[in-house]
């Protein structure tokens, strides 16, 4: 049980290089998989989730995909 926002968690675990994707979803983009652009956007993650990603986050998931890419 984690009694904590998801806005406070964040805080602490976005040094750590987790990523706010939507509302709802705070992910590890290690185990980020896929990014699929249909639908608005959604990744892939390493256990076969999809999670969407909200227009207000989709840059910030797009930049940080550039930068993987070197």
């Amino acid at each position: 049980m984690f009694s904590k926002t998801l806005k406070d968690t964040e805080a602490i675990l976005e040094k750590y290089g987790f990523l706010r994707t939507h509302q709802s979803f705070l992910i590890n983009p290690n185990h980020l998989k896929k990014y699929i652009r249909h639908d608005g956007g959604s990744v892939i993650m390493s256990n076969d989730i999809q999670i969407p990603i909200s227009i207000s986050k989709r840059k910030a998931i797009m930049e940080y995909l550039e930068t993987l890419r070197g």
